[in-house]
């Protein structure tokens, strides 16, 4: 796992869809199921292609997931968060693209 050091580092690392962590950010190749966080809908299609053996690379802020990657399809939660999670949702989405 990389130990991004800024946000840039971050950014990065989601682009090469690497696993890292940085603060209260981290993201990961998973096949563990996900927490259903705020959006039912977000976690249950993270969820249902873990079942289904997919690739799957979630992006979390603070222990909630709030972006993946699955096979090659983004996935952004469209929950409101916070202004720091917020940012984080929006620079994963960036990355993701």
């Amino acid at each position: 796992m990389k130990n991004a050091k800024t946000l840039a580092d971050v950014s990065t690392a989601i682009t090469h869809r690497e696993d890292f962590r940085f603060s209260t950010m981290h993201g990961y190749h998973t096949n563990a199921p996900v927490p259903a966080g705020y959006s039912t809908e977000f976690s249950t299609k993270v969820n249902d292609a873990i079942r289904a053996m997919k690739q799957v690379y979630v992006i979390y802020s603070y222990g909630t997931p709030i972006a993946a990657e699955i096979n090659g399809e983004a996935v952004i939660t469209d929950e409101k968060f916070s202004m720091t999670t917020s940012r984080h949702t929006n620079l994963a989405k960036r990355a993701l693209a």
